[in-house]
């Protein structure tokens, strides 16, 4: 397994399901390039991303990245959180054979905020995640998804990561830098029985990309 800059112009998924071989050869054939699946925030769940499934993801010649599940909707973010969910991450990788693999980009899904959280609640609840991800050997990035409550200028001078993926959602737009990957609009198809949504890579304005795992 190797880390590197995903590919400008890729078109891939993320999805809640477990992905098997036969499943990642189908999404293969209808164009997908990479994969992004869900770890938990606390302890595992059932559905997390798994070490079979991480072969079976790489093993078909899909990349690979990871999203941390938020708290359910209406949760009011803290900076003792962050470490916390941090912690519980870096363990949940590790649990899925991604120990040390290089600065593969672990995006934080940052969504369903409750309203009226203060904006400074929610750049500590980033940031302290942040840290923790980044001292484990990992790049960070966030999911900007529905009622993350940060302005675009919030998000880019307030918070210590570096890549954004826009969710379908109207969402903010970082100041200067922009999104380095973007969820379509639209209910993904459903292949196989598992649900999906689409995400296509670009560089960001300053040139930044996320980093996936190859085989």
């Amino acid at each position: 397994m190797k880390v590197v800059p995903a590919r400008a112009g890729a078109v891939g998924f993320d999805t809640d399901s477990p992905l098997t071989a036969s499943l990642c050869e189908s999404l293969i054939g209808q164009g997908y390039e990479f994969a992004i699946r869900y770890v938990s925030h606390t302890q595992p769940e059932a559905g997390d991303l798994s070490p079979a499934e991480v072969q079976a993801i790489l093993g078909s010649g899909l990349a690979l990245m990871v999203v941390v599940h938020s708290p359910a909707p209406g949760w009011a973010p803290r900076g003792v959180a962050g470490a916390e969910h941090a912690t519980w991450a870096v363990s949940n990788l590790e649990g899925a054979g991604l120990r040390a693999v290089g600065a593969m980009t672990v995006w934080c899904d940052l969504e369903g905020v409750l309203p009226g959280t203060p904006a400074s609640d929610i750049i500590d609840y980033v940031n302290t995640w942040t840290v923790g991800i980044r001292a484990a050997g990992y790049q960070p990035g966030l999911y900007v998804g529905y009622d993350a409550f940060l302005t675009g200028s919030q998000l880019y001078v307030d918070l210590y990561l570096a890549r954004y993926w826009k969710s379908a959602s109207a969402v903010p737009t970082p100041a200067l830098r922009g999104f380095c990957m973007t969820q379509m609009l639209g209910a993904g198809p459903m292949v196989a029985a598992v649900q999906i949504d689409r995400d296509v890579i670009q560089a960001d304005r300053l040139g930044g990309l996320p980093m996936w795992l190859v085989a």
